[in-house]
């Protein structure tokens, strides 16, 4: 399995890879996605959404693109996990009533119905861009420890307000 391990953008709360979106490299980039969200402090459950999301998120792009490459990008934003994939293909993604009776065509919409936005983008170059939007609060551990830092910090200096006007 030849997946690469250097992305070609490796930011602080950015990532990117250029990939051959293969069935049996998917697993390989969902341990890949993880690692990187574990090393920007992310929450259990955001590691799971973007699992869930680059699984998706590539899988359509080997079924649905008619080229396999594109490009994997990982994202923090003020508090938000993006996914964002560049395929291709000009073809939009459809989002429907899944049939539950497949075996199946549910991914995307699981993704938006659990995402706090989704959704494409046309290139300039034949292709398009298809991205998710992971909100929840708390998402990363650091972020849920700044505000009680900024609690602290803000008692302390009217402790010491306080005091010091008090001589």
């Amino acid at each position: 399995m030849a997946v690469p391990v250097l992305p070609i953008v490796e930011e602080p709360h950015l990532v990117a890879w250029d990939l051959t979106a293969r069935p049996c490299e998917i697993g390989q980039w969902r341990d890949t996605t993880a690692d990187v969200l574990k090393r920007w402090d992310a929450a259990p459950d955001a590691i799971d959404f973007a699992c869930l999301g680059v699984t998706e998120l590539l899988v359509n792009v080997g079924q649905h693109a008619g080229d396999p490459r594109c490009r994997l990008v990982i994202r923090r934003r003020q508090g938000s996990l993006y996914l964002l994939v560049r395929d291709r293909s000009a073809v939009l993604p459809v989002l429907s009533e899944p049939d539950w009776t497949a075996t199946s065509g549910r991914g995307l919409w699981l993704l938006r119905e659990m995402a706090g936005a989704l959704g494409c983008l046309l290139t300039s170059a034949p292709g398009k861009w298809v991205w998710v939007r992971y909100d929840a609060p708390g998402a990363f551990v650091s972020e849920q420890l700044r505000p009680r830092v900024r609690q602290i910090n803000a008692a302390s200096v009217a402790n010491l307000l306080s005091k010091g006007g008090g001589q």
